[in-house]
């Protein structure tokens, strides 16, 4: 199922980054629109890392300090 969340919600773009935190909760919600039992967070996040869907960073930039995010990775327009 995780495979279908990521062909409708994730784009692959090397410009662009995003929170582990913000794909979990789009996750959350497609798993509730469809009626499915959410994996828990740390098993969202290595299944998107055994999948290759971006690069872990936890560098410290201005504005998301402490925050692991996915280099790569491009959430598209929320349809839920």
């Amino acid at each position: 199922m995780i495979d279908k969340f990521i062909k409708e919600n994730i784009e692959r773009n090397i410009n662009n980054f995003e929170i582990v935190d913000d794909l979990y909760n789009r996750y959350l919600l497609f798993c509730e629109v469809n009626q499915v039992k959410p994996l828990t967070r740390g098993k969202f996040h290595n299944q998107i890392k055994y999948l290759g869907i971006g690069a872990t960073d936890t560098r410290r930039r201005k504005g998301r300090e402490n925050k692991v995010c996915r280099w790569g990775v491009k959430l598209l327009p929320c349809k839920y």
